[in-house]
């Protein structure tokens, strides 16, 4: 069997099922709020970043 056609099976499964994998229970919330704060905090810093190279293209 080869790898390709294993790994569309897959995709084809992830697409059917929610990623939590059961869909009569949805994810804790303190899961979502984690990488809601991670997502977060990578935001912020991206920003900041971003704003630091601007400020040098001007001066």
């Amino acid at each position: 069997m080869n790898i390709f056609s294993r790994n569309k099976d897959k995709l084809d499964e992830s697409k059917r099922m929610p990623w939590w994998g059961d869909s009569s229970k949805p994810p804790s919330r303190s899961h979502g709020d984690a990488t809601e704060q991670l997502l977060d905090k990578s935001n912020q810093s991206l920003q900041s970043w971003i704003k630091r190279e601007r400020e040098r293209e001007v001066t």
